[in-house]
């Protein structure tokens, strides 16, 4: 039975999803600096991490630590089932994957991420027959903003509650 949720998050954002699913579901939220010193190896987790390039940061660390039970991908992009698969390709996940759209806060990145999320912006702007999603994306990168919401955590919320139940 799951026993903790152990997060990884850069801006906030991962931080923000963490604690809200702790609140929903009764069960402690720690940041992976400290779980790891403070939860014994094999404990039963749920994992939340940001995406950068692809790979959810600190997935492997949890991995070799404890036992993830299942995990959440917090990134930029709008959720689509291509973006959640591509995840688990990437980071060749064999327990429940869930993507949560977060955010950006440039003022948090160094210089060399603002730059890179620029040029996503100027590449997303260039699209031809751009959505009102891209064009948001493309605002959100350059300026910054969140989409953090109790609504988008709904089904990670359902999933932790049906597995506590089935245990």
């Amino acid at each position: 039975m799951m026993e903790c949720i152990v997060y990884e998050s850069n801006t906030g954002f991962t931080k923000q999803y963490a604690e809200m699913l702790s609140e929903a579901v009764g069960l402690p939220a720690l940041p992976m600096v400290q779980a790891v010193s403070k939860i014994p190896r094999g404990t039963e987790i749920f994992f939340l991490g940001w995406v950068c390039g692809g790979k959810i940061t600190g997935l492997p660390v949890a991995e070799k630590r404890f036992i993830v039970e299942a995990v959440a991908a917090v990134g930029i992009v709008y959720p689509h089932p291509d973006v959640t698969a591509e995840l688990l390709k990437l980071n060749k996940l064999s327990c429940p994957l869930f993507y949560l759209q977060g955010g950006v806060e440039p003022k948090k990145l160094g210089y060399f991420k603002r730059k890179i999320l620029s040029m996503i912006a100027q590449n997303l702007e260039r699209q031809e027959n751009k959505t009102a999603a891209v064009w948001d994306l493309a605002d959100t990168l350059r300026i910054g903003g969140s989409y953090v919401s109790q609504a988008n955590l709904e089904p990670v919320i359902s999933w932790v509650k049906g597995n506590e139940v089935k245990e």
